[in-house]
């Protein structure tokens, strides 16, 4: 997230609902980037389907630390993002 900008406004200023960032596949986060998504009005996309995927080997291969900021989806919804656009690109 530190490369994004808003496409309006100044940093860190959400640029409203006519245009909006959305990052896809924001399946594991790091703490730190949590807030800035609503802070900065981006979107995170996830896929539920591939969190029950994940679940048996996450930790192994990304670590605990990482795996701790894996489908944070109750963190990023209290820390102000909006919406959680479920994406439907993993066939169950």
């Amino acid at each position: 997230l530190g490369h994004l900008r808003p496409p309006r406004g100044g940093p860190g200023e959400p640029p409203g609902r006519a245009a909006r960032w959305r990052v896809e596949h924001a399946q594991i986060l790091a703490s730190q980037d949590v807030p800035r998504f609503a802070r900065l009005g981006i979107i995170p996309s996830m896929q539920p389907s591939h969190c029950a995927a994940d679940l048996g080997y996450a930790e192994r291969r990304l670590g605990r630390r990482r795996a701790a900021g894996a489908y944070a989806w109750l963190s990023l919804l209290e820390s102000g993002v909006p919406v959680l656009p479920f994406g439907s690109d993993f066939p169950t």
